[in-house]
């Protein structure tokens, strides 16, 4: 903090690059104090999960071009039009049961009773979380894709277009 000063404006290049988690992490902690104070934050980052947690606004960019600048949450839905929802102790049956349903676009299901449904349709989700409280399903989350989902899609296909 002693560095910085009072600076408006902080241009960070992967600041926490070789820090060990704990130091990241109460680093991340002072860049959201001071984003708190008011003040503007440029970061450079190749880690997804810093960018996820800290930033406002994150650009894609590759080869020197912005290929897209949202929020993190926004940046999901330009490559997924799905809802997920990730559950836990479904029964054997319920994923063929679920992937019948109009409005679910895939249901993948493992061994231990977890699985992720995609929701293409905006009346189906109800009609899933329905299915899943009288199956009893212990535990179910709502998730969009991942900024690192984001990136390896909208990157590492260099054709795709936003």
């Amino acid at each position: 903090r002693g560095l910085i000063g009072d600076a408006r404006v902080l241009f960070l290049d992967e600041p926490t690059t070789g820090m060990d988690p704990l130091a990241a992490r109460e680093f991340r902690r002072l860049v959201m104090e001071l984003k708190g104070e008011g003040r503007t934050i440029l970061l450079t980052t190749h880690d997804m999960v810093e960018a996820e947690l800290v930033c406002d606004r994150v650009s894609l960019i590759d080869r020197g071009r912005i290929l897209a600048t949202e929020t993190p949450r926004s940046l999901g839905t330009l490559i997924s039009r799905f809802q997920r929802i990730d559950v836990e102790g479904a029964p054997a049956g319920l994923p063929a049961e679920l992937e019948a349903l109009s409005g679910v676009a895939s249901v993948s299901s493992q061994l231990d009773g977890t699985a992720r449904i995609e929701v293409n349709e905006e009346g189906a989700m109800a009609e899933v979380l329905r299915h899943l409280v009288e199956a009893g399903v212990t535990s179910v989350r709502t998730s969009l894709p991942s900024l690192e989902e984001v990136y390896v899609r909208v990157i590492g296909e260099r054709g795709l277009e936003i």
